[in-house]
């Protein structure tokens, strides 16, 4: 029958129709990329701080976790092997979860070289990234007691 054979080509062209790329989503990428150097730049500027206060307050809170600043993403991977060994099963990201109320990626999750390593956004407020090393600080000293 000649509509069963056009209706595979009919369904693929209206499935482009109802889920392509909508205007508004055009005119906010255009305007993106021509306007948005200073938005960038503040970004990436914000980022940045929050990279150096991550290394000062984990010097000064959590010395056994390591970390070098990345060059160019806004993931923060932090070197775990030096804190104290945790009881029973669970990784370094499920105790700062339970004891933290932190939520970090284990390492682990994203393959065999993330092992002993947690992984944390640095997009984000400043005052969200004292408060997590803080609550971090204060979940290890209470696991050392």
């Amino acid at each position: 029958h000649r509509d069963l054979h056009s209706f595979p080509t009919r369904r693929s062209s209206d499935l482009v129709v109802s889920h392509g790329t909508a205007t508004p989503g055009v005119i906010a990428n255009t305007a993106a990329y021509r306007d948005g150097g200073p938005w960038l730049d503040d970004v990436m500027s914000y980022i940045d701080t929050n990279r150096t206060l991550l290394a000062d307050l984990l010097a000064t809170h959590l010395p056994e976790i390591t970390y070098r600043a990345p060059e160019g993403t806004y993931i923060a991977w932090l070197d775990a092997t030096g804190l104290p060994d945790i009881k029973g099963e669970r990784s370094w990201a499920q105790f700062f979860s339970e004891q933290a109320h932190v939520g970090l990626t284990d390492g682990a999750a994203c393959g065999v070289a993330g092992v002993g390593h947690l992984r944390m956004m640095l997009a984000t407020p400043h005052h969200i990234v004292e408060k997590i090393v803080l609550a971090m600080a204060e979940a290890i000293n209470r696991h050392r007691s």
